[in-house]
């Protein structure tokens, strides 16, 4: 199963290089059926991007993500989270405003959140 997959993936994130790591997470995306899992691994990916300070490339997953969120279709994880996240990577890449603008709706959607880059896969 692809849950089965993502815990295995998991426990191999503190031996494996960025590269199997990052393949590991397109083939359990690739084989999942249904859409909510395959955006909440979208997901994951880009904290774990993130967390390594591959900014562009988790940008261009929470832009997807954020698309999704504001067409209305069921993310499965909450916006609040990626919005913040996001404005995390664009003040890293200069882009102060933008940066600004994503934290504030972050924290809009949710005032008593403690935002921090907290997976339920990463460990």
């Amino acid at each position: 199963s692809n849950t089965y997959d993502a815990e295995i993936l998991a426990s191999q994130m503190e031996y494996l290089p960025k590269d199997k790591i990052l393949n590991g997470f397109d083939e359990i995306i690739k084989r999942e059926q249904r859409e909510d899992t395959k955006r909440f691994l979208s997901y994951e990916k880009a904290l774990y991007l993130q967390k390594n300070n591959d900014n562009s490339e988790a940008l261009k997953i929470y832009n997807e993500l954020i698309k999704a969120y504001e067409s209305g279709i069921n993310t499965g994880f909450k916006a609040e989270n990626i919005y913040y996240n996001r404005g995390l990577i664009k003040e890293k890449l200069g882009d102060i405003a933008g940066a600004k603008t994503d934290k504030n709706l972050g924290k809009r959607f949710c005032p008593e959140c403690d935002f921090k880059l907290k997976s339920d896969i990463i460990q």
